[in-house]
């Protein structure tokens, strides 16, 4: 998938995607909007939503600590430590 979403996220920007894509768990946990597949009504919906600032504000503050979070350089380094450790734990 798109790193767009998670860049998007960073610049505390709402996402709209759709359900069951890989971003939309990320998503419903409060970054953004999803849309149901062949559904262009939920797609409107979500669309129309984000006319409202507060929304976008909130939503795209919320993608922003996700990002932050989760996807960190920090994060990343720590994961692939870990991982590595794990690695080298049945060698020592």
């Amino acid at each position: 998938e798109s790193m767009a979403i998670l860049e998007a996220m960073a610049s505390s920007l709402p996402v709209i995607v759709r359900e069951g894509s890989g971003y939309s768990s990320i998503v419903s946990s409060g970054a953004g909007l999803t849309f149901r597949d062949d559904d262009v009504s939920s797609l409107a919906t979500a669309m129309y939503a984000l006319r409202d600032p507060s929304v976008r504000i909130t939503l795209g503050s919320s993608g922003r600590r996700i990002v932050e979070d989760a996807y960190s350089w920090k994060w990343r380094a720590e994961s692939y430590i870990a991982l590595y450790e794990s690695a080298m734990a049945g060698y020592a």
